[in-house]
């Protein structure tokens, strides 16, 4: 099974839908992602898009011994490297596509207030997330979480993967991204950015530009009222909630937007340590019987 498609045939689902089962819609609840790592349940008013890709770089048809052919073949490795370094730099965390950042927006003052109201417990997220350190403040955290776009390498695969040496020249290398989006960064434009820059290495031949996904973000427009009809439900079922301006994950609310013209707002009902993707994902009982409660409320009003 693949992951992270983006549920492609989510749109053309609701497209067909639009004007007769789904016509008397008026919102949108999508149950996705997890809660705050203090516990609370929260309302996101939108979500980070996701554009991902691969970089394979092929310099022959087979390996070749190091002894053999060293200083001959060229190591595909290093030519994937300073692909690399043509659209990111890894010195500042700067991605060098021409029009990444467009689109890119600050927190407004509404969603500063919702930020400064939410739980910052460095220790607490360094032992959930098993990172080394987190040396920023809490207003920085939210801003990097939610209103920055990544650049994320979540594959690198070449040559030997075993135990020991292997003095081999591998002949293929690549490496996958994923790059979460953030305000109006538009994903046509990325991509048409991401082709141009390698537009000569791929017409010889030295790279392949594989696009794996494309999940445009989503930012929610709606009024204070149903913001806030939500937020009592919330709160009534678990005697607690926040409201965080964005989702820092992905999914396709967008299909509810563009298509059925009406707000989504998100509600997570897992854990904030799940460990999703990972093979010990997890829900717990009290998070299964709070979403529960969740659904029960918004349901009654």
């Amino acid at each position: 099974m693949r992951k992270e498609q983006g549920s492609p045939n989510l749109a053309p689902t609701v497209q067909k839908l639009a004007q007769n089962k789904l016509q008397s819609i008026d919102k949108v609840i999508v149950v996705d992602g997890s809660a705050n790592p203090d516990g609370t349940n929260v309302i996101r008013l939108g979500n980070r898009g996701v554009f991902s890709f691969e970089l394979v770089t092929k310099t022959g048809t087979h390996d070749n011994h190091s002894g053999s052919f060293g200083n001959i073949m060229a190591n595909p490795v290093t030519l994937l490297l300073n692909y690399l370094s043509k659209i990111y730099d890894a010195q500042t965390g700067k991605v060098k596509l021409p029009h990444f950042y467009d689109g890119v927006v600050s927190p407004t003052d509404q969603e500063k207030i919702w930020i400064e109201k939410l739980p910052f417990d460095k220790t607490q997220i360094i032992d959930q997330a098993g990172i080394k350190q987190l040396s920023m403040d809490k207003e920085t955290y939210y801003q990097k979480l939610m209103f920055e776009p990544t650049f994320n390498i979540f594959s690198i695969k070449s040559g030997y993967m075993g135990p020991g040496v292997k003095t081999s020249i591998p002949h293929v290398a690549s490496l996958k991204v994923d790059c979460r989006l953030v305000g109006t960064q538009s994903i046509p434009v990325i991509e048409k950015d991401l082709l141009t820059v390698f537009k000569k290495e791929i017409a010889t031949g030295n790279l392949t530009v594989n696009v794996l996904g494309k999940l445009p973000p989503e930012k929610t427009e709606t009024t204070p009222e149903q913001i806030d009809w939500i937020y009592q439900a919330i709160k009534k079922a678990t005697g607690k909630a926040y409201i965080e301006p964005v989702m820092p994950g992905s999914v396709p609310n967008y299909v509810w937007k563009d298509i059925l013209k009406v707000p989504v707002f998100t509600i997570p009902y897992a854990n904030s340590d799940e460990h999703n993707h990972d093979i010990d994902e997890n829900l717990t009982i009290r998070n299964f019987y709070n979403g529960i409660r969740i659904s029960y409320e918004l349901l009654n009003q």
